[in-house]
């Protein structure tokens, strides 16, 4: 019998195991201390092991499934990559709501489907959640306008 694999998942699985084996090696040389006194070594060798070890779940799901390699988009990837970019480069400018704004809209226009009424209610919503978590709740020093800069 013929085994089939999922190949996206098979290169998820792998690369889950690629980034927790980087982190679990490069903790190798900071001492691991004990849970009541831990030490710079202690959480990025556990998150490497749990990144193994759900490395290995999607791995072995991947060989129950049968499946082939979605399309590639490079307009998608132009998007997502430009948001980031947008975001660090307007964060400093004109604060947290409004680099949110931009750069979830950014990020939308990957989507050949999404209107501009889409873009602009996922995009609001996004900002003022950003705005209550980081800066009312959370209290961190991020100017939320640009006025407050």
């Amino acid at each position: 019998m013929m085994r089939h694999f999922d190949p996206v998942e098979l290169l998820a699985g792998l690369l889950i195991i690629a980034i927790g084996a980087f982190f679990f090696i490069g903790a190798q040389e900071f001492s691991m201390g004990t849970v009541a006194r831990m030490g710079p070594g202690y959480v990025p060798r556990g998150l490497g092991m749990i990144g193994i070890g759900l490395g290995l779940v999607i791995l072995t799901g991947a060989i129950r499934m049968p499946g082939r390699l979605p399309h590639f988009s490079v307009r998608a990837v132009a998007t997502i990559l430009g948001s980031i970019a947008v975001f660090g480069v307007l964060l400093t400018h004109i604060g947290l709501v409004g680099a949110t704004l931009a750069a979830s809209a950014t990020a939308m226009l990957g989507n050949p489907d999404a209107g501009w009424r889409l873009i602009a209610v996922t995009s609001a919503v996004l900002a003022v959640l950003c705005w209550v978590l980081f800066v009312l709740l959370l209290r961190l020093p991020i100017p939320a306008f640009w006025w407050n800069l």
